[in-house]
């Protein structure tokens, strides 16, 4: 847990600072807030904060790193996912790529803990413009021998809005 936070820390300074020096580039932090349903599942809720560059173009892109967490409800318990994720993000698509983990607690008063690792991907579009809503689609892939909770890869459809505390 100390390693993860002095990274995060590291990583928002060294985007400060690349920022600042290189003025064609600013920077963009975007909290959000998604609802959404995993199939074979129940609905769940999560939060994801985007640190990204922007670019002074014509679709205002956006590359960074994305952070999420989500819980899901499956079956009788509530999976915690944490994703890392890299992303592009313009005025009409977002995208993002990277890793996943997924923690349940078991056992008297959830005291024991499964844990498993895979690949994530997420795709979101924004309608009409980055101000509103967006819809998209989120793919988590992992061993499915090795992970006794769920028996097919996590397939969510949501609906989220994000909100850019650094405007245009």
């Amino acid at each position: 847990m100390k390693h993860s936070i002095f990274f995060i820390i590291f990583l928002l300074v060294y985007i400060h600072l690349t920022a600042q020096v290189n003025s064609e580039n600013r920077l963009y932090l975007a909290p959000g807030i998604n609802i959404g349903y995993t199939f074979s599942a129940k609905f769940n809720v999560g939060l994801n904060f985007d640190i990204a560059f922007m670019k002074k173009d014509k679709y205002q892109s956006r590359y960074g790193i994305s952070l999420g967490y989500n819980l899901i409800g499956v079956r009788d318990r509530l999976h915690r996912q944490r994703t890392f994720n890299l992303m592009y993000q313009n005025d009409i698509v977002d995208i993002k790529f990277g890793y996943s983990s997924i923690r349940v607690g078991w056992g008297y008063s959830n005291n024991n803990q499964c844990k498993i690792r895979g690949l994530a991907a997420d795709v979101s579009v924004y309608y009409p413009n980055l101000e509103g809503p967006h819809i998209g689609y989120k793919l988590f892939l992992f061993d499915r021998y090795s992970w006794r909770w769920f028996d097919y890869h996590y397939h969510t459809i949501y609906a989220g809005y994000e909100y850019n505390f650094l405007k245009r």
